[in-house]
């Protein structure tokens, strides 16, 4: 009697089985291995970033700025300091207000050993023309004055005593002295409508230089002029 055969199955021969997924398992392995390297060559290739050179030129540009800057920062200072104070005086300038009459007082201030000179002059003004002066000059002596600044302001006092004597019949040119142990005021008083430059040319040699410097109707911007020249500080009333 004959057998029916049954047909064959992996369960029945195990052994094949694993022959063939050993087979299958190292095909596997093998298509890995040819994948596996390409990729990990592709990933260590890292795309090369733009714009890489720019940055290096612009870092340069900016040093080169930076120490342009800083060579250059008293320049640049200067100038600054030099634009500020030309808007101040415009803005001065702009704010002063004009006065054609009043009166115009300029200061000068000097230290000569232990003597402080203070002298002030006033100058009276019409339509911008100028009609009168008035100069006090103030000399101080320090406490511990002696010798040399004493003799010098005995000096100044008997010049000053000398000029009021030869001005009492001038019309026009006053002085006054008033003088302190350690002290002496000298007022000067030229009124230009009345004074006459001829009235003392006999004996100008006398005035030691104490002839007055202006004239009549002389226009006050001038007299600004010279006298800031002079070092005096000057504010119009």
């Amino acid at each position: 009697m004959n057998e029916e055969k049954k047909p064959v199955t992996n369960e029945e021969n195990p052994k094949e089985n694993v022959v063939s997924n050993g087979e299958n398992v190292n095909q596997n392995a093998n298509n890995l291995e040819n994948v596996v390297p390409q990729n990990a060559n592709a990933s260590s290739q890292a795309p090369q970033k733009k714009g890489g050179n720019f940055k290096y030129v612009l870092t340069v540009i900016l040093f080169i700025f930076l120490f342009a800057f800083v060579f250059f920062l008293p320049d640049i200072s200067n100038e600054i300091k030099t634009y500020q104070k030309k808007q101040q005086q415009q803005s001065f300038t702009s704010e002063k207000p004009e006065v054609n009459s009043g009166t115009m007082s300029c200061t000068l201030n000097q230290e000569t050993g232990k003597r402080n000179i203070t002298a002030t002059v006033e100058f009276t003004f019409e339509n911008k023309k100028l009609k009168s002066t008035n100069t006090i000059t103030k000399t101080d002596l320090e406490n511990t004055a002696t010798g040399e600044d004493l003799k010098a302001l005995e000096n100044s006092a008997a010049s000053c005593e000398h000029l009021e004597t030869l001005l009492e019949d001038v019309s026009g040119f006053s002085v006054h002295c008033n003088q302190t142990s350690l002290s002496l005021t000298k007022s000067e008083t030229v009124d230009y409508e009345t004074f006459s430059l001829d009235s003392i040319q006999s004996n100008i040699a006398e005035f030691e230089g104490n002839v007055p410097e202006f004239q009549l109707d002389q226009n006050i911007d001038d007299i600004e002029s010279v006298m800031a020249s002079s070092g005096y500080d000057c504010a119009v009333k």
